[in-house]
């Protein structure tokens, strides 16, 4: 009796193994929603004015010796010489992980059927070059139709060219000078 308990248990183990393991349930739930961030981050980066750069997001990462790991896998195309995101110019790295940040933001909206919250942009669009800058100018603008966005940026011809309802500065808060 021990012995065919054994082998029952041993059996129902590599059972759940299989069903919650990298290729199981879990996994492929994980896809799916990764999917989903994966075409939004591709919107994004069409409204970023990168159109030609694509980014897949997997529930799994090769490794160098062969094999797969249970870990996010994020692959770009069209950046970086074949080489991806490690490959990528700063600015380019820069738009991904802005995108991938809106991307994940737009999933969260339909998860929780809200829309149109506030957005804080805090130094988001350093590092990018003139026309990179005259993108997320354009896109912070866009945003800021049916939503607030908060915009917050060193650089003040990006902050010029955003139209807004109200700017402040910091040295104005020093100075006293924001009366309500």
């Amino acid at each position: 009796p021990r012995l065919e308990e054994s082998k029952w248990r041993a059996a129902t183990l590599a059972e759940v193994e299989r069903a919650l393991g990298l290729r199981g349930v879990r996994a492929q739930v994980l896809a799916r929603a990764l999917s989903g961030v994966s075409a939004a981050t591709c919107s994004w980066l069409a409204r970023l004015g990168k159109p030609g750069l694509r980014i897949e997001l997997t529930p799994e990462t090769e490794r160098k010796g062969g094999g797969v790991v249970d870990a996010i896998s994020v692959r770009v195309s069209g950046a970086g010489g074949g080489y991806g995101y490690r490959g990528a110019s700063a600015g380019e790295r820069r738009r991904i992980d802005v995108v991938l940040l809106l991307a994940l933001g737009t999933i969260a909206e339909a998860a929780t059927g809200t829309s149109g919250s506030t957005l804080f942009l805090d130094e988001l669009f350093d590092g990018l070059d003139a026309e990179g800058r005259e993108d997320a100018a354009r896109l912070a603008g866009e945003l800021g139709r049916d939503r607030c966005v908060v915009l917050i940026t060193h650089d003040a011809e990006l902050a010029k060219r955003v139209p807004a309802v109200r700017r402040l500065r910091f040295a104005d808060a020093l100075d006293g000078s924001l009366a309500p």
